[in-house]
């Protein structure tokens, strides 16, 4: 009789069938309540990384001996300079892009998702069956896997709060702390409150508006920076094949390894110094 109750429930229950997430296999994935905020955890969950923190960590220093190791076949400096720079590369500035990667993502999908919530709820939809309505507008992608898990979570009973934690630990940006806070704030206030969602919608758009202005801007510099990068790595392969013995000589002269060196680590830090000045964070 139970199981004939579980399934009549199930049959007239007001969610969408693909709002019911399936089992997943076996994987890192780490309990996002036991994540603490400003953690490094809570970056590699950003980042879309599911290792946990002690084997990534382990992973990068791998790598950077690795990198560390061939530096040191041309010279000590630029051995410690590779290993000190890949691993500080990889432990922050690549999670921080990847992180940054994702919410550009999600972004202009937003929008959209706050326009279905704001029809349903409009129409006098539940704000349950609403987020669940919102969620059908969101492409398929992280922002709808997401939503999808937060609805769920709904439904078993959470608060918006606890139900969206998820969603604010796996992406980052004030944008998705905005939606749950006028999330919160909807259901707190009974049901009323439609203008932060508007307000909220409208910032986005004209967010997403600057920063492709932005981007068209810069295309000059990135196209400037290609060819100098191409010259600069096309002029010694030249040399190579032109006269071997010129760089021959350089490396097997101790001045003319350490010049050899400085080169190449100007050049590395070149292109570190550009990528931070065409990286366009809002």
């Amino acid at each position: 009789m139970d199981e004939a109750k579980r399934l009549h429930a199930l049959r007239n229950s007001s969610y969408d069938e693909k709002l019911v997430l399936k089992p997943s296999k076996f994987s890192f994935k780490r309990d996002r309540g036991s994540i603490t905020p400003g953690s490094y955890d809570e970056k590699l969950a950003q980042a879309g990384i599911e290792l946990p923190q002690n084997i990534y960590i382990a992973t990068v220093v791998t790598i950077s001996l690795f990198v560390g190791f061939l530096g040191l076949q041309l010279g000590l400096v630029l051995g410690i300079y590779s290993f000190v720079l890949v691993t500080y590369f990889l432990l922050f500035p690549y999670l921080d892009e990847k992180a940054d990667k994702r919410r550009r993502m999600i972004l202009p999908q937003i929008p959209s998702y706050i326009d279905g919530l704001m029809a349903a709820l409009g129409s006098g939809s539940s704000l349950e069956a609403a987020l669940a309505h919102g969620t059908q507008a969101v492409p398929d992608g992280l922002l709808r896997q997401e939503l999808e898990t937060a609805c769920n979570s709904l439904k078993s009973g959470m608060t918006i709060e606890e139900a969206f934690e998820g969603v604010r630990v796996s992406i980052q940006g004030r944008e998705v702390i905005s939606l749950i806070a006028a999330l919160s704030l909807f259901s707190n206030m009974g049901g009323r409150m439609l203008e932060p969602f508007q307000r909220l919608a409208q910032k986005i758009r004209e967010q997403q508006h600057a920063v492709e202005k932005a981007t068209r801007d810069l295309v000059q510099v990135r196209q400037a920076f290609i060819i100098l990068s191409g010259l600069s790595i096309l002029a010694p392969l030249l040399i190579m094949i032109i006269q071997p013995d010129y760089l021959v000589e350089a490396y097997e002269d101790a001045l003319g390894r350490i010049v050899l060196q400085i080169a190449i680590i100007m050049e590395i830090t070149a292109l570190f110094v550009y990528r931070k000045i065409v990286h366009i964070k809002v």
